[in-house]
Order: C-alpha cells, then sequence, then structure tokens
C-alpha cells in the first residue's frame, strides 16, 4: 500500500519496497524487468562520445560516473558543487577509446547537489547527481 524505497540497478531492473497498510512488519519488494528488444549496442570500440547518468542516483555514499571515448585523448573529469566550485579531479589522464566507470565517493561530502563534467578534445559535457545522507 505505502511505497517505501526505490532503486533501479545497471541492467535497468526496477526494484521497490513497500508496506501494507496497518500491519508495520508486512513489507515485500518487487522487482521490475525492463523489455528485451533484442538490440544490442557494443561499446568496445564506440563511434562517438558519451557521459552516462551516475548510477545510483540519489547515491550515499558511492556512486558510479561511465563514460564512452571514441579516439584516444586527454580526458577530465571533475566533480563541482551548486555553486560551481571544483570538489573532485576523478580523472586526468590520456585515455583510449572505449568504455570507463569511475567510482565516486561522496563520504567527506555534504547532502546536496553536484554536478560532474567530463572534457575530452572537443568534448565537454555536464550531469547532476544528487548525494543524500
Amino acid at each position: 500500500d505505502y511505497a517505501i524505497d526505490l532503486a533501479i540497478d545497471k541492467t535497468g531492473n526496477l526494484y521497490l519496497t513497500g508496506e501494507s497498510t496497518g500491519h508495520s512488519y508486512d513489507f515485500a519488494t518487487v522487482k521490475y524487468s525492463p523489455l528485451k528488444t533484442g538490440i544490442s549496442n557494443s561499446l568496445s570500440n564506440p563511434e562517438y562520445y558519451n557521459l552516462e547518468q551516475n548510477y545510483p542516483n540519489p547515491f550515499n555514499p558511492k556512486t558510479i560516473i561511465s563514460y564512452q571515448l571514441s579516439k584516444i585523448n586527454f580526458v577530465k573529469l571533475k566533480v563541482f558543487d551548486i555553486l560551481g566550485n571544483e570538489f573532485a579531479t576523478l580523472v586526468n589522464q590520456k585515455q583510449n577509446p572505449g568504455s570507463y566507470e569511475v567510482e565516486f565517493d561522496g563520504s567527506n561530502f555534504a547532502s546536496g547537489i553536484y554536478y560532474y563534467r567530463i572534457e575530452s578534445g572537443s568534448f565537454v559535457q555536464t550531469k547532476k547527481m544528487l548525494l543524500i545522507k
């Protein structure tokens, strides 16, 4: 009757936990799986640059940031607060084409909205993430 928590994993499965009315100890978790379309996408040699939405989001205290590079280039991946102050540098090096994942640990940061930005050659993209403690 009442949703208590919601989570989505990397493969798109949605988990919903709730309780029934009047029974404070009756909990259930339901898993909803995405429909399979038969379309696959290999990112081993991507043809584009891309910055994914972090997962999970909101997060506490760790989250994963994924991105793809289409050619060898110098990469900067940084985290900023809502005022634009730089808080962390996650990547600052030359990287080959491919798919990458970086873990961001917000244990030493306050709850709030943060932005992460990737720069690689002329590609620049920023996304928002939410740290909840």
